[in-house]
C-alpha cells in the first residue's frame, strides 16, 4: 500500500471540507519506524473518525460519537487504492452525517 495515496485523499478532503465545521487532520509516516504508517482524521461537531494505514495494507478505522462517547474500531485489510478510497469515503460519510 502506498501511503502517498492516503496523502492524496487527505489533500482532496482538506480542500473539500475547508469551508465547513469539519477539521481534516494528517499525520504522516515517521522515518525512524521500520513499519511505516500514516493517519487521516476528520473531526466534526458531533462525530469524529480516524483511519490509520500501514504500508503493509493493514488499517484501523475508528468511528466516534461525541454525544454518547461510543467508539467503534475495525481492523481492515486494504488491497488497493479503491479500497482505501472506500474506507475514506465511509469515514467521511460517518462524520458528516451522510451515512444514512
Amino acid at each position: 500500500m502506498e501511503l502517498a495515496e492516503l496523502r492524496t485523499l487527505y489533500d482532496r478532503l482538506a480542500t473539500e471540507l475547508a469551508p465547513s465545521e469539519y477539521e481534516v487532520v494528517w499525520q504522516g509516516p515517521a522515518a525512524e519506524r521500520p513499519k511505516q504508517a500514516a493517519s487521516l482524521g476528520i473531526d466534526g461537531p458531533e462525530r469524529l473518525a480516524e483511519l490509520t494505514v500501514w504500508d503493509s495494507g493493514e488499517a484501523q478505522l475508528q468511528l466516534g460519537d461525541l454525544a454518547d462517547g461510543h467508539v467503534t474500531e475495525e481492523r481492515l485489510r486494504l488491497a488497493d487504492a479503491g479500497e482505501l478510497a472506500a474506507a475514506v469515503d465511509r469515514m467521511t460519510a460517518w462524520v458528516t452525517g451522510r451515512d444514512g
